[in-house]
């Protein structure tokens, strides 16, 4: 981690010494590295935060239940401004779509940040893959990208909040259980499918027989059926559903 934030702090001195500052043009061949340390400190504080996101203050230490993907800090990945960090403590917020990154402090202490969502493309938790998608009907978000071909299968997560009154001297929330929503996506158009039976009209008539055989073959339900073995049943999916448009294009 402490390799993370030297990166991150070194890669902000080169863009900042390509950049104006209070009217003036700095010229990294023109400049010192203490000369542009001294900029970044005068216009942005001692703390550069991971590119200048912010610390973390858990809000949700008083309610029940969080809103985050896993309750605890686990390892994964994080690919900021393009560049990929492993080996990194995360939380994943569901509800408010943001990332926190934990880092160890002095002391045994431990600090928290939430990097600018803005220049998070992908991360990952316990290996499960989470990128950026931006849908007309569903906006921009993370979603679990299960499978990748010629159609993509994505999952999202949400938990509900209510006010809570089990706690008298705070403001408290409570949150249910992660609750998914399984997304398939063809021709980059996004279809949120609740059952077996949705998910096969979304598909061409020709090939429903098909994909209903692999269903059944594969004992798939797709409310409740655990994600590896989504992928392998989607990737079967995608090589009928591949297989027909090939052999449309052929006929046009």
């Amino acid at each position: 981690m402490n390799y993370l934030f030297s990166k991150v702090y070194n890669l902000v001195i080169v863009i900042l010494l390509a950049v104006n500052i209070h009217q003036g043009t700095i010229y990294a061949q023109n400049s010192s590295i203490e000369h542009a340390l001294e900029i970044i400190r005068g216009t942005y504080g001692s703390n550069q935060v991971l590119f200048n996101g912010v610390y973390f203050e858990d809000i949700y230490r008083y309610d029940i239940g969080t809103p985050f993907y896993y309750e605890e800090f686990r390892e994964g990945y994080i690919i900021l401004h393009d560049q990929k960090f492993e080996d990194v403590l995360l939380k994943y917020n569901i509800n408010e779509q943001n990332i926190v990154v934990q880092q160890p402090g002095n002391d045994n202490t431990a600090l928290a940040f939430l990097p600018p969502l803005d220049f998070i493309s992908e991360f990952a938790i316990q290996k499960e893959v989470f990128k950026k998608y931006t849908f007309d009907e569903h906006g921009t978000a993370f979603y679990n990208e299960v499978f990748k071909g010629t159609l993509i299968f994505l999952q999202s997560w949400e938990k509900k909040k209510v006010k809570s009154t089990h706690n008298a001297n705070f403001i408290a929330n409570k949150y249910s259980q992660a609750k998914r929503k399984n997304i398939v996506v063809l021709n980059g158009q996004a279809y949120v499918f609740t059952s077996n039976k949705s998910f096969l009209k979304l598909f061409p008539e020709a090939i429903r027989k098909e994909l209903a055989a692999l269903l059944k073959s594969e004992s798939i339900n797709l409310k409740v059926t655990p994600v590896n073995q989504l992928r392998d049943f989607f990737m079967l999916c995608d090589n009928t559903y591949s297989s027909y448009i090939k052999n449309n294009s052929s006929k046009n």
